[in-house]
């Protein structure tokens, strides 16, 4: 290392992604039947963005290599985002409309995530996501769960003393029936999705007070009977609509909720983030990847640098430099 006399320089500046916030609106003003030069303009942005691009992702594998380029993820994705980006541009003038991909221009709004690692707060908030993935498994089969189990019971047409909802006739002229039919409880699938649809609160209680008894059964059920339907339906809905929306879906909160308030716990615990900011910092004091730092450069790494590892950069100079 060298004297600590040596004065100390700034941090190299962070290379910005090529204007990912203006190329995205170029995509949202188009509309049915615009003008050629509407639609030249925008093909032209489009151009202009991919060049851009494009040429921070030569400069990158000219400036890492091949080989440290595609270890990082990152770099990975902004390479799938820019031969995807000239696919469509070469589709789009020589494709004579032979060949329909218009899939590929999410690629252009896919360029917009290159946002989420320049945030710190952002990048906390997406590994809170990635977290909670491994734990919302286990909640997701708890309400496949509770929705098997209420799909088969509300099914249940030919029980010898209880007749529930799945014999109940559809009435096509009757407007105020929320049993139709696209909702009923005729078939499993078909129970699901109307199980899924009252999840979401909407006009459940309709449903409810459509099953109720005094209903006209189905001619084709097989059931003698002239009136279908059952008052079980009140504890049925109240008591589905209790545990999938006060319970069950308040648990994905809970587990995103405890992975954040994990990722946020007290500075002082070292954690995964911390060990990536002192990557990321280092490589900009030490780009070369030589593996040392004059001591100079390590006070103004540890200045600009947050705790724990860090002094971060309300640290006055004077006081980083008594460091010894």
């Amino acid at each position: 290392m060298s004297s600590p006399r040596t004065r100390p320089r700034a941090p190299p500046p962070r290379t910005p992604p090529c204007a990912p916030c203006p190329h995205p609106p170029s995509l949202s003003p188009q509309f049915y039947d615009a003008s050629d030069t509407y639609e030249n303009v925008l093909k032209m942005f489009n151009n202009v963005f991919t060049s851009l691009f494009s040429l921070e992702c030569l400069l990158k594998i000219m400036a890492f290599g091949v080989l440290n380029y595609f270890r990082d993820a990152w770099n990975v994705f902004d390479f799938v985002t820019v031969l995807g980006s000239i696919t469509d541009i070469l589709v789009t003038e020589f494709g004579n409309n032979f060949i329909n991909l218009s899939f590929l221009r999410l690629f252009r709004a896919a360029r917009l995530i290159k946002l989420l690692r320049q945030g710190y707060t952002i990048r906390i908030l997406l590994w809170t996501f990635v977290q909670s993935f491994k734990a919302l498994p286990y909640v997701c089969l708890l309400i496949a769960m509770l929705f098997f189990i209420y799909a088969i019971i509300g099914m249940q047409v030919r029980h010898p003393w209880v007749q529930v909802f799945g014999n109940i006739g559809i009435e096509e002229e009757d407007d105020e029936s929320a049993i139709t039919q696209h909702n009923n409880f005729r078939t499993f699938f078909q129970a699901l999705m109307l199980l899924f649809r009252s999840a979401t609160g909407e006009a459940w209680h309709e449903i409810m007070l459509s099953c109720l008894s005094g209903k006209p059964c189905d001619e084709n059920s097989g059931i003698k009977e002239d009136e279908c339907g059952n008052e079980f339906a009140y504890f049925y809905f109240v008591s589905f609509i209790f545990l999938c929306s006060f319970l069950m879906l308040n648990l994905f909160v809970a587990v995103i909720m405890d992975n954040f308030e994990y990722l946020t716990r007290d500075s002082s615990i070292l954690g995964p983030h911390h060990l990536d900011e002192y990557v990321r910092v280092w490589a900009e004091y030490d780009p070369a990847a030589w593996g040392r730092l004059t001591l100079a450069d390590m006070y103004e790494m540890l200045r600009h640098m947050s705790p724990p590892l860090g002094l971060g950069t309300s640290c006055p100079p004077r006081v980083a430099y008594k460091v010894e």
